[in-house]
């Protein structure tokens, strides 16, 4: 008998989701899908046939420990660098150890 038509403690899974042609778990599995994401599908996938609104609950809180461990915060913009400036009477790109310093019309240098 396969592990996934048993289960200890509680319904099988075949009887807890009888329609669908792949169980949650095998999704996560065969997906690669880490623990924390896996517990939020699982009980977002449950809830219309075992514990309902309380596995909604359950699913937001994966969600929220999700943020919390992987940082809910926007990560800071890392600085883009600044192309090389070329001189634009030669068209050629200065290598790193060349300065290159022009003037603008009004005499700032940049």
């Amino acid at each position: 008998m396969s592990a996934l038509n048993e289960q200890v403690g509680g319904k099988a899974y075949s009887k807890t989701y009888p329609e669908w042609p792949i169980q949650p778990v095998e999704f996560i599995h065969k997906n690669g899908i880490d623990f924390i994401r896996g517990c939020v599908i699982k009980y977002v996938c449950r809830d219309r046939f075992k514990n309902g609104h309380e596995d909604l609950l359950k699913a937001r809180h994966y969600i929220d420990l999700l943020l919390e461990l992987d940082g809910d915060e926007k990560e800071e913009e890392k600085p883009v660098a600044e192309p090389p400036r070329y001189r634009a009477w030669d068209n050629r790109v200065p290598t790193e150890s060349e300065t290159v310093e022009e003037t603008t019309t009004t005499g700032e240098t940049y």
